[in-house]
């Protein structure tokens, strides 16, 4: 009996110390919180998954390393352990792993496959601002065509394309600017009214004017009972755009 427990003791003194952990000590579940509010609503917000390694006993683990991964790929971008930065519209799935035979809690090949946990990010850029950009609000001949352009930016900035954020135009008054709904405008009559585009909630206004009158006057000399007389007449020019062909 005595050389029994001798032998027993000697083989758990010489043996390495994962061997004589309780079985508990190995992980037995992840659990993966995402501690900030859904959705993120601008790129470069930042989301921030929790992580807790569990033993088979419910009892938390310290230092377990993780293996993250997203999927899809290009919604978010890691930015540190557990941190994601969002950089495109979607839902994408963060997945951490644990491999306990790799993760020196227990000896090589004593659990034969990873563990992992979940959780799902939905980035869904939300507009705060929209801006109305052209080169020139004026017009100076009747049946020009000019371009402009709606700029619908979220809360840190970043311009937001047309299918997530589509723009529509409209004129108060089209008989004297119309415009079309990719934004080009035609100047139709003389007069002063407001272009408005709209994306969802917000709106902008700019005010475009048509002048193509151009003033002018001439005049005559004449002769009348042998004395000199000047005859002047004022005159307006409505200057429109020239037509192909002529």
């Amino acid at each position: 009996m005595r050389a029994l427990l001798a032998a027993s003791l000697l083989v758990t003194a010489c043996a390495p110390a994962d061997m004589v952990r309780s079985v508990y000590s190995a992980p037995g579940s992840i659990d993966l919180t995402v501690v900030n509010t859904l959705p993120l609503e601008s790129f470069g917000d930042t989301a921030l998954v929790q992580s807790r390694v569990l033993d088979q006993a419910g009892a938390a683990l310290a230092d377990v390393p993780l293996r993250w991964s997203a999927s899809p790929a290009g919604i978010v971008e890691m930015v540190g352990n557990g941190a994601f930065s969002a950089v495109g519209n979607g839902r994408v799935s963060i997945i951490a792993e644990v491999d306990p035979a790799q993760s020196g809690v227990r000896p090589r090949g004593y659990f034969s496959g990873p563990l992992a946990d979940t959780v799902v990010i939905e980035v869904r850029q939300r507009a705060v601002r929209l801006d109305i950009t052209v080169s020139d609000t004026t017009f100076r001949l009747l049946g020009t065509v000019r371009s402009l352009r709606a700029v619908v930016t979220d809360r840190r900035g970043n311009i937001m394309g047309p299918i997530v954020a589509p723009v529509s135009w409209y004129s108060v008054n089209a008989t004297i600017v119309s415009i079309d709904s990719a934004g080009v405008a035609r100047s139709r009559a003389e007069g002063r009214t407001n272009i408005v585009a709209t994306s969802g909630e917000l709106s902008a206004t700019t005010v475009m004017t048509v002048t193509p009158r151009l003033p002018h006057v001439s005049c005559m000399v004449y002769a009348r009972r042998r004395q000199a007389n000047t005859s002047c007449v004022s005159l307006d020019f409505v200057l429109r755009e020239r037509e192909a062909g002529r």
